[in-house]
């Protein structure tokens, strides 16, 4: 079971500051976690998306309507897919997000 916990991530101190802060928070203990202080964390491939989710998510979406519009050219003409075309969206998501849009 060991190994297969953030299996993908290298061994060191980061690695074991995140396991034994994960195990102190589900031990009943002083450093335990109630169920109900629990906030949601989601895990892509051991890289946590609390700061910023929405650039992966980005990339999934624009791939997929980019595909649409080739199968489909008359979207090109319409929203969203004008926009995805044309940067504007990722323009906005930069101007709200305080990033430069760049899909990483």
């Amino acid at each position: 079971m060991a190994e297969s916990v953030l299996a993908s991530s290298n061994q060191g101190p980061a690695k074991k500051a995140i396991l034994d802060f994960v195990d102190g928070a589900i031990t009943p203990g002083d450093d335990f976690v109630k169920v109900v202080d629990c906030i949601a964390a989601f895990d892509n491939d051991d890289a946590l998306w609390l700061e910023q989710p929405l650039p992966p998510k980005f990339d999934i979406v624009f791939r997929k309507w980019g595909e649409q519009v080739k199968a489909h050219p008359a979207l090109a003409q319409v929203q969203p897919y004008k926009g995805l075309l044309a940067h504007e969206l990722l323009k906005h998501w930069a101007l709200t997000s305080h990033t430069d849009g760049t899909l990483r």
